[in-house]
């Protein structure tokens, strides 16, 4: 594999993935929205209790939080790394191909 197909590959992978999580973002925040749009004062006061003890209450520890971010960093890293050398060897391929 060329250098110049690894670069390509990565340079798309990366693209592909902050595609993918623009996309999500995105609906992500039209959800809340339209939430926002329909919540009347009623009905956020008549679960005021709710929304305050789920904003003070931590799920994990902040070693549980490194923990659980790293491992899921590493996750991301090595799929994109194996993403991308798959892209690259079929950019590799389809060259090698034309040169015959």
């Amino acid at each position: 594999m060329s250098d110049r197909n690894v670069f390509l590959a990565k340079g798309l992978v990366a693209s592909a993935f902050g595609a993918a999580s623009g996309w999500f973002l995105a609906q992500a925040l039209t959800r809340d929205a339209e939430r926002g749009r329909t919540l009347t004062m009623e009905q956020y006061i008549a679960d005021f209790d709710r929304y305050k003890a789920r904003l003070e209450s931590q799920p994990l520890s902040t070693i549980g939080t490194i923990v659980a971010m790293v491992v899921l960093c590493v996750g991301i890293f090595g799929l994109y790394e194996l993403l991308a050398a798959l892209v690259a060897r079929l950019l590799g391929g389809s060259r090698d191909a034309h040169q015959q």
